[in-house]
């Protein structure tokens, strides 16, 4: 414990002889951490935490086909109601809305979803 101690003793001397890098090492650390911080907020709020439902392991997806057998992910609103108030297999139905984005970038158009 006493060389921990003496190896404290030397970086806070070394770091008080050199304000510059002092600031420069304290303001690095701040904004890794920050950054690491922030990441693993976004990632634990999206992918690490279970679904908020009483079954999450009973939770099935919804697909519409064609009739030439193709198959879609898209349900108009009708569609949707008429799945929500007549389904006899589904405890309950949610509905969510992806929307592709453009945004134009000098004479190219990129597209995103939002």
């Amino acid at each position: 414990m006493n060389s921990f101690g003496q190896d404290v003793r030397y970086a806070v001397r070394v770091l008080l002889g050199k304000p510059g890098f002092s600031l420069t090492v304290i303001l690095t650390l701040a904004l890794g951490i920050g950054a690491n911080t922030a990441v693993f907020s976004f990632v634990n709020s999206f992918f690490m935490r279970p679904l908020p439902a009483d079954e999450p392991d009973e939770l099935v997806r919804v697909y519409q086909f064609s009739d030439s057998g193709r198959r879609f992910s898209t349900f108009s609103y009708p569609n949707y109601v008429d799945l929500r108030d007549r389904g006899t297999g589904l405890v309950g139905l949610v509905a969510h809305q992806v929307r592709e984005r453009g945004r134009t970038h000098g004479r190219k158009r990129r597209r995103g979803a939002g």
